[in-house]
């Protein structure tokens, strides 16, 4: 569709015009958001602000109540995921079955801000008490590809990285290889991660291969 955004990208956007707005630096929305469980620094707040992300349910909860702290540090508004959501454009949302495939429908911002209002706080809730864990927005099809490779389900993937690392595995490959990595280094990081994950399963599930 013609006109179209990625959900990342009106979450970045909105997230970027929210944090400027009140003064505030990536440093500071990076802090925020460790104090809740995450191990971000400057760089992957920067990511999610151009939309280079993985818009799971966790990791915009986060960013989320990052920012809704600092609305009111500056004596302005608080912020719920809904005003991440604002968008005259209609978003793109990708939803996955774990195992078989990837689908991708556009809908109107109004239609899906309609959809969490109202609901907000009880999804907020279930997810920091575990019980939605990492449920997702959006999947990648580098999960997809990720998990084929290891031979586990799309959804234990994303269930072990929240364990390990509080965050997805695209996230915390490049929090670990840095900003300006190249592929070499990347690639090394992914096998280091791949064997975190592989043992992590092995310990909960015995050896699957």
């Amino acid at each position: 569709m013609t006109g179209s955004l990625p959900i990342a990208t009106v979450i970045g956007l909105n997230a970027h015009r929210i944090r400027t707005d009140c003064g505030a630096t990536l440093v500071e929305v990076a802090a925020l958001a460790n104090r809740d469980g995450a191990r971000w620094n400057s760089s992957m707040v920067s990511r999610i602000e151009r939309g280079r992300f993985d818009a799971t349910i966790p990791t915009v909860l986060l960013i989320a109540d990052a920012l809704d702290v600092i609305s009111r540090r500056a004596g302005r508004p608080p912020v719920r995921i809904t005003d991440l959501l604002a968008s005259d454009a209609p978003m793109q949302v990708a939803t996955n079955d774990a195992e078989a495939y990837r689908v991708e429908v556009t809908v109107e911002a109004a239609d899906l801000i309609r959809f969490l209002g109202g609901q907000t706080e009880a999804v907020e809730a279930l997810v920091f008490s575990g019980a939605l864990d990492q449920s997702r927005i959006a999947g990648t099809d580098h999960e997809q590809r990720l998990a084929k490779s290891l031979g586990i389900p799309v959804r234990v993937l994303q269930h072990l990285a929240g364990q390990l690392w509080g965050q997805t595995f695209g996230e915390e490959r490049d929090a670990r290889a840095g900003e300006d990595a190249n592929a070499q280094k990347r690639g090394r990081v992914t096998r280091e991660l791949k064997q975190e994950i592989v043992e992590a399963y092995e310990g909960q599930h015995g050896n699957h291969q």
